[in-house]
């Protein structure tokens, strides 16, 4: 299975819950996924630049 064909089940599944970034992210197999300590899945997504908070200059 590729990780496209993943990020489309996950899609089906959680449709709800996904913002259309990360529905797009998904499709292209441009995630990340880690093992909790709990033994579930977690799909991390890579940041971009509006992710990171603004730096205040004072």
């Amino acid at each position: 299975m590729t990780k496209e064909e993943l990020g489309k089940m996950v899609i089906e599944k959680h449709i709800h819950d996904l913002d259309d970034r990360q529905k797009k992210l998904l499709r292209e197999g441009n995630f990340y996924i880690r093992k909790t300590l709990k033994g579930n899945l977690k799909i991390i997504f890579p940041l971009t630049k509006k992710d990171y908070p603004k730096k205040k200059t004072a």
